[in-house]
């Protein structure tokens, strides 16, 4: 018979009895229901671990007695079945009592007051407290509920109910009586909008308060009379990925308040745990003496509810009772600090029974004293009955032949003391404990006991488990060590599910906060990295599952890619590489549209359900870190695709696209918004508007007409790295790269938006030989593909080579130039004549490189050095430019431009005062300091036949007038060979310049956003399409997860429906009210008797009250032959 089912049943069957017959005991496994506070109990659930805890004290049960220590959490599978506290000693100095909580209770909840009697437990704060430190009591409940969807889930209630008793607990926390907080403002008072409650650091904590004053309660325990205890417990976690996700930590104080003002003496202290580790018959105990910890783990490499991964689980004794040595070389923790001249005791003891064994590995009977004299033994690492563990004799080297720590063997190594040597695998029972010690009236112990988990993954075995559990409680214990320092709080996305007709979106960018909160995350090692988003084939699994899909990785540009680093192989144990995460190195996305089930690669069904996850990982580049990455943790989401509320007009689905329009400015700038969330979206008029910050860098804003939705957003990339607004993701794009556009024919023949440059007639100039080194780095007309072909055109000046790398001349200020060549007959390259009644003739300022050299570099070059004030000095201004310059960003209405060059005064230099640079065929290098340096400087300024004075000095030279020149671009090509005699007629031949526009203050978007509508008319019309499926039912439904589960869905329904189910007969089998925001509605194929229905035809009627409207279906039911496995 199933094991759990048993337990409960002889729960119900002693409960039945005269309390003397429940006296008499049995395997112990029973529980006193008893009228508590409320709420008497609640989850610890914020990590991978879901547990119960009840202020009577017991835990890790459920209220209908199954195994309650659920890992990993959503799994419902459990590795302990109850656990408890306990303390025993003499009150008198002979007479035992023994307390605390295992099968049954001998605390009841609530303080003792000062008169030494109990509180009644009819007073409001007799209850169990439960705090997230992150949804606190005085905030918008609304704006938490996201954060619980775990909790809820898990506890199977609203996001609304927990949210609202976190906020209660929050408020109404019991510092005054003990409960821990932390004191923001250090006063020494809770005050709860300024503190937080809890275990300092801690995301969740759990308190409660009881006390063993009431004889009957001890009496039924182990027929004690009480001590006087007032116990304090504090339970908490961390929501973490990995080893601290996997585990919870417990603080027990006791105090002694007995009445009598009596001292204990020989008191010991012991935690105690029934584990039932997925199957409770094939479990074995171990005990590592070395780490205090004490475990159970599978006896066998399989498992029947965990199958071939089961874990490990296990207490370890963090911080036992504190003694007074007087020996300052002593420490002892207590309370937080070191104290001096103490000493914490370690666990002197340990014990563990078998279900069924002797009567030396029997649990302690329960209702009689005989009980807690037993019970009072295994504190002290003895059998019940009093004698040592036995050592078995095969072991070797067998170096006593007792011991108080049995089966401390290593089950890895297959060596020592382990068990299986004694008994067989199968039903444990364990503890581990502390003392001896005096508990003076009036005085407090602390223990702290850290339970823990591992395993329970792909490609971990039963064995490999114990080693995981081993590393996790080193990594605890240098937790406590160091007083548990606070974590900082990797938050998990909050992700919204939006489910649409055949389509799905995942949305983690709408809660702006928390996403900054989680893309904020560095803490000593460890920094955000990006985001991953997973298919999953149930709610139960992992992402080591085989089925599981990585649908997308998403991580910030930063040049990191995949993230590699060491683990451990979990079958052989050794040190191996592994790659942790793979990144695209292509930017941040916060949602993801899913049009098909990536399981099967199918589309996907309105009505099924299907899961998902998303995680943010951080990663570390620090050498003595092999485990290069941390995650969230996980948390399934369940999504059902589904048309239209009934009644709803939805004018959008998710991935649709709003093109806004520039109603300001002339940018190359393209906003959008993507459509994520139909039902959100507004219908407003939507702004965006650009700023500049101080440092001149470009951001923008989102408004609505009435308040500003999104500031400072700086990312303008063509990537996901948007938050969400009203369901929308805007998406703001603009050039990137500043100066002359990079792509030209050849890289983007398809897309002549992305030109920087192109040409009418023939292409007179050309890269080669401009600067084959690329040593300036200019941007645009270039062949990068082959050797020596660098960009000889770009957004740049002689200041900002040469001077302080200013431009004057702005990003957003560049202009769309068209060159116009005039006619040239001349193929030299020195000595060119220009027709100066060309119209494309131009005025040009020029200036010469080394103009203050002793002496022309060559004779003929004498002439044209007209001032030696400098090098790159003003020379004259005069018709020496065989081509126009035109402002064409307004095609209709050119401007005619300034422009200018530079000659070189050096051997190899063209100086002859016009521009015309060299042949490439015969100067290969117009950079070169040696070379012609035969330079193009175009000027945003209007084009004049008189020199601007700002012009006429020297380009270089610090404080000098001409370092404000307008110079825009700077061109340091050559004629084309070939194409070097430009005898076409004038301004036949053109050359265009093209820059980026990014988006600036001058520009401005809008767009309006379509709305979902509600029509009372549609809603009736819409009852037509309220169904059944599947129908007919034939033995199975495909969503159904096993074959205990059995249902039929009806979807599209209103918020209010009665649905009522008939057999041919007339007869009502069942009846369903319907109240939720939910379309669908399962029937379980159950009546009301709760006994499957027989194979037939019903006749279903739905009613719907508020549309006025009744609608019949016909449901043909055939059920699959029934063979009972559970009995």
């Amino acid at each position: 018979m199933n094991k759990n089912l048993i337990k409960y049943f002889i729960c119900m069957l002693v409960l039945a009895l005269p309390f003397a017959v429940l006296a008499k005991g049995g395997d112990g496994k029973t529980q006193l229901r008893k009228t508590l506070g409320s709420p008497s109990s609640t989850r610890f659930n914020i990590n991978n671990v879901s547990t119960w805890i009840y202020n009577n004290g017991s835990s890790d049960i459920q209220p209908n007695g199954n195994s309650g220590f659920i890992f990993p959490k959503f799994s419902n599978k459990a590795v302990f079945f109850q656990s408890g506290f306990l303390w025993g000693g003499k009150l008198d100095g002979a007479s035992i009592s023994v307390s605390g909580s295992a099968y049954r209770q001998g605390t009841r909840p609530g303080r003792i007051l000062p008169n030494g009697t109990r509180q009644p437990e009819s007073d409001g704060d007799v209850r169990i407290f439960r705090v997230r430190r992150d949804v606190t009591g005085y905030g918008e409940a609304a704006k938490m509920l996201n954060k619980v969807k775990a909790e809820a889930r898990d506890e199977g209630i609203t996001t609304a109910e927990v949210v609202a008793q976190y906020m209660l607990d929050w408020n109404e926390w019991p510092a005054q009586y003990g409960a821990p907080y932390e004191d923001i403002n250090k006063n020494g008072i809770y005050e709860p909008t300024i503190d937080i409650p809890g275990f300092p650091g801690a995301d969740q904590t759990v308190w409660f308060v009881n006390n063993d004053l009431d004889p009957a309660t001890m009496s039924f325990m182990y027929g004690s009379l009480p001590i006087g205890i007032e116990q304090q417990v504090t339970i908490w976690g961390y929501n973490k990925a990995g080893d601290l996700g996997n585990m919870l930590f417990r603080k027990y104080v006791i105090i002694n308040k007995n009445a009598a003002r009596k001292p204990v003496t020989d008191m010991y202290v012991t935690m105690w745990s029934d584990p039932d580790l997925g199957d409770a018959a094939d479990d074995f105990v171990g005990i590592d003496t070395t780490l205090s910890l004490q475990y159970i783990y599978n006896a066998k490499a399989s498992d029947a509810t965990y199958g071939t991964t089961p874990p490990a689980g296990g207490f370890d004794f963090f911080q036992g009772p504190r003694i007074r040595t007087n020996n300052t070389a002593d420490t002892a923790i207590y309370k937080n600090k070191k104290w001096i001249g103490f000493r914490n005791l370690p666990a002197t003891g340990a014990y563990y029974f078998v279900n069924a064994g002797t009567s030396d590995y029997q649990d302690p009977q329960q209702g009689l004293y005989a009980g807690t004299l037993q019970f009072y033994n295994l504190m002290q690492g003895k059998t019940r009955n009093g004698n040592f563990f036995p050592v078995p004799a095969q072991i070797s080297p067998r170096t006593e032949n007792v011991t108080n720590f049995p089966l401390s063997g290593d089950p890895v190594t297959g060596t020592g003391y382990i068990d299986g040597i004694i008994n067989v695998p199968g039903d444990r029972r364990m503890g581990m404990a502390s003392g001896p010690f005096t508990l003076a009236y009036g005085d407090t112990q602390e223990v702290v006991v850290a339970q823990i988990a591992a395993g329970g993954r792909a490609g971990i075995s039963n064995i490999r488990a114990i080693t995981l559990l081993r590393s996790a409680d080193r990594e605890a214990q240098k937790l406590f060590n160091n007083f548990f320092p606070k974590p900082t709080p990797f938050l998990n996305p909050v992700v919204e599910v939006v489910n649409s007709d055949r389509q799905i979106a995942l949305n983690w960018g709408a809660d702006i906060a928390s996403a900054k909160i989680t893309e904020g995350y560095k803490d000593e090692f460890y920094q955000f990295q990006g985001y991953e988003v997973y298919q999953l084939a149930s709610e139960g699994s992992t992402l080591e599952d085989p089925s599981t899909v990585l649908l997308g990785t998403f991580d910030i540009i930063d040049g990191k890619t995949s993230i590699i680093g060491g683990d451990i192989d979990p079958v052989s144990s050794d040190p191996i590489t592994k790659v942790y995460h793979y990144g695209k190195d292509t930017g941040l996305q916060r949602q993801f549209i899913v049009n098909k089930n990536y399981l099967t690669n199918e589309n996907l069904n309105n009505g099924s359900r299907y899961f998902f996850a998303v995680r943010a990982y951080a990663t570390t580049d620090s050498a003595f870190i092999d485990q290069k990455s941390i995650t969230t943790t996980l948390d399934v989401l369940t999504a059902v695709p589904q048309t239209a509320d009934p009644g709803v007009v939805l004018k959008s689905k998710p991935g649709d696209k709003i093109m806004a329009a520039q109603t300001k400015g002339s940018s190359d700038g393209i906003v959008s918004a993507i459509v994520i969330d139909p039902l959100k979206v507004t219908g407003k008029t939507y702004k965006v508007s650009f700023k500049n910050d101080s440092k001149g860098e470009t951001f923008w804003q989102l408004s609505d007409g009435s308040k500003i939705l999104l500031d400072n957003q700086y990312n303008q990339y063509d990537n996901g790295d948007f938050f969400i607004v009203d369901g929308l993701m805007v998406k703001v794009t603009g050039p990137t790269d500043k100066g002359v556009k990079r792509s030209d024919s050849f890289t983007d023949p398809n897309n002549k938006k992305l030109w920087g440059w192109d040409f009418a007639g023939t292409r007179r100039f050309t890269w080669a030989g401009g600067d084959p080194a690329g040593g300036f780095g200019l941007e645009s007309f270039g062949n990068t593909a082959a050797i020596g072909s660098y960009g000889t055109l770009g957004w740049a000046s002689p200041r900002y080579w040469f001077v302080d790398g200013v431009k004057v001349v702005g990003p957003t200020e560049l202009k769309n130039v068209e060159l116009r060549l005039a006619k040239v007959d001349f193929a030299g390259d020195l000595g060119v004549k220009l027709d100066k009644s060309d119209v494309n003739v131009s005025f040009g300022y020029r200036y010469m490189r080394l103009a203050n050299a002793a002496a022309p570099a060559r004779p003929e070059f004498a002439p044209f050095i007209i001032s030696r004030l400098g090098s790159y000095s003003f020379q004259i201004f005069e018709q020496n430019v065989p081509f126009s310059v035109w402002n064409i960003d307004d095609p209709a209405a050119p401007k005619r431009l300034a422009v200018g060059f530079l000659e070189n005064n050096v051997a190899g230099g063209l100086v002859d005062g016009v521009y015309w640079p060299g042949n490439n065929a015969n100067y290969p290098d117009n950079t070169a300091t040696g070379g012609p340096r035969e330079w193009l400087y175009i000027f945003d300024e209007p084009y004049t036949t008189t020199a601007n004075d700002v012009n006429t000095g020297q380009l270089i030279a610090a404080g000098n007038k001409s370092l404000n020149s307008r110079i825009m671009y700077t061109a340091v090509w050559n004629r084309r060979n070939g194409s070097h005699i430009w005898n076409a007629a004038t301004g036949t031949d053109k050359f265009f310049i093209h820059p980026n526009k990014p988006n600036s203050p001058a520009d401005e978007f809008s767009f309006t956003a379509p709305t979902a509508s509600f029509s009372a008319e549609q809603a009736k019309l819409d009852v037509d399409k309220v169904n059944v499926f599947p129908n007919p039912y034939y033995g199975v439904n495909s969503q159904e997860i096993n074959k205990y589960q059995r249902f039929v869905t009806f979807n599209h329904l209103p918020k209010h429906a009665t649905i009522r189910i008939f057999n041919l007969a007339g007869q009502l089998v069942r009846a369903i009210e319907k109240h939720s925001d939910s379309q669908y509605e399962r029937w379980d194929l159950k009546n009301f008797d709760n006994l499957p229905v027989a194979s037939g035809l019903y006749v279903v009627q739905v009613d719907m009250p508020a549309q006025s409207v009744k609608k019949t279906l016909k449901l043909i039911v055939i059920q699959e032959t029934q063979v009972l496995d559970k009995f």
